[in-house]
């Protein structure tokens, strides 16, 4: 049903019709409407099957339903729903995990963070990353001896990386010694990014031999609650740039790109390496913002070539995310949905104009337009699934205010 919510929906759809007495198929009829972002369908099917099966001890109808709650947007609901399935089964880390998601979005950070931490626990996982491998002890927040040496472990996607890493400079206050396991294609701009004292290793070139030296290990995302420092406002650095561009490349592509201002990088799809449904656009959608005269757009798109126009793509001769970071080091905004061009433009200090899904992610939380990661951040939401059309409205309307603006783009 994950892949082809579609096929599903169609075929439960005949048996409710046919056998409408049948509870399970009301149920994954609901999920499929769930993932089909047929929101307000999907959560009055869950209330009926609630309130006909309110003598069940179903554990995971109370979890389905509280993510079809979750995505409509009804977190309250959504969470209580969610404490029931765990009070139901509070063997299944998935449950807790979901919770501490809903906690997460309402800004309920030291529980979400708690309950966060078992994404790694008893489920499937593994399918899309697996842990590192590690004789190391997990670090759970406790003192250490002046011999301590800790490794970091970077996990999900570049963005989730470009977001914590900063966390990573919270850690050198406690243990002397300190590694950070990244992808290799940030090893660069992390490196540069850290302060001194913290060697930074290519994932690929990191082995569990390599760990000799250390006598603690940390997944990155944990580290928030590691260190007691739940809230985007705790997060080391402050509202200050966390990330740094190499100087060289930042001068070498100011020569490369159009001298005129305003520049204004853009990105309507993320990468693959995490699915997340309804976060891209099509590009027509943005056809409204650049045909905005007086403005210089320039594609920040790594996987998708841009082909005629008068749209700058200087990605087809970057190396790496350090040309990225370069790049956009020269802009005066980026505009990007949830991908991680918006998180280091973003930790560059950069200002980002986040073009946002209805669902939402859970580190911007529901119905707001600022956010405590990040100062220099604006947040554009869908007021239905799917409608684009109405967050480039927005847009086009913040634009033109802002063009006369002494903050400008801020």
């Amino acid at each position: 049903m994950l892949r082809r919510p579609m096929e599903a929906f169609e075929l439960l759809s005949r048996a409710v019709e046919r056998a409408p007495q049948l509870h399970n198929a009301r149920h994954h009829l609901a999920v499929a409407l769930t993932l089909l972002r047929r929101h307000v369908e999907a959560t009055a099917l869950f209330d009926a099957l609630l309130s006909e099966l309110a003598a069940e001890n179903d554990a995971v109808l109370r979890h389905h339903a509280s993510r079809a709650f979750r995505d409509l947007g009804d977190l309250d609901k959504a969470r209580a729903l969610c404490r029931e399935a765990v009070g139901l089964a509070p063997a299944n880390p998935k449950f807790r995990f979901s919770c501490g998601i809903i906690a997460l979005m309402q800004g309920d950070w030291a529980a979400g963070w708690e309950d966060y931490a078992c994404r790694w626990r008893g489920w499937d996982r593994e399918a899309v990353e697996r842990p590192p491998e590690t004789s190391l002890p997990q670090w759970q927040g406790e003192a250490v001896s002046h011999k301590a040496g800790l490794v970091v472990h970077a996990e999900q996607g570049f963005g989730d990386c470009l977001q914590f890493c900063r966390y990573v400079l919270g850690t050198i206050d406690i243990f002397p010694k300190v590694r950070f396991v990244v992808p290799g294609a940030l090893r660069n701009l992390i490196t540069r990014s850290m302060a001194p004292g913290i060697e930074v290793c290519d994932k690929s070139q990191h082995g569990a031999a390599s760990d000799d030296a250390f006598t603690h290990h940390a997944m990155l995302m944990d580290l928030p609650r590691l260190l007691n420092r739940p809230t985007p406002e705790q997060a080391p650095g402050g509202g200050t740039p966390y990330l740094k561009a190499d100087s060289g490349l930042v001068s070498e592509w100011n020569r490369k790109l159009p001298g005129l201002a305003p520049r204004i990088g853009f990105v309507w799809a993320g990468g693959h390496q995490t699915a997340v449904t309804g976060r891209d656009m099509p590009l027509d959608s943005l056809k409204p913002l650049l045909i905005l005269p007086n403005l210089h757009f320039i594609s920040l798109q790594r996987d998708l070539r841009l082909t005629g126009g008068t749209v700058l793509d200087p990605l087809v001769n970057a190396r790496s995310f350090d040309d990225t970071a370069a790049i956009i080091a020269n802009l005066d905004l980026v505009i990007s949905v949830d991908t991680a061009v918006a998180h280091l433009a973003a930790g560059l200090g950069r200002p980002v104009w986040l073009l946002n899904r209805y669902e939402s992610e859970w580190r911007w939380g529901r119905g707001r337009q600022r956010t405590g990661w990040y100062q220099c951040m604006r947040i554009f939401t869908q007021p239905r699934p799917g409608d684009w059309d109405a967050v480039v409205d927005a847009v086009v309307e913040a634009m033109k205010a802002s063009m006369g603006s002494p903050e400008r783009f801020r």
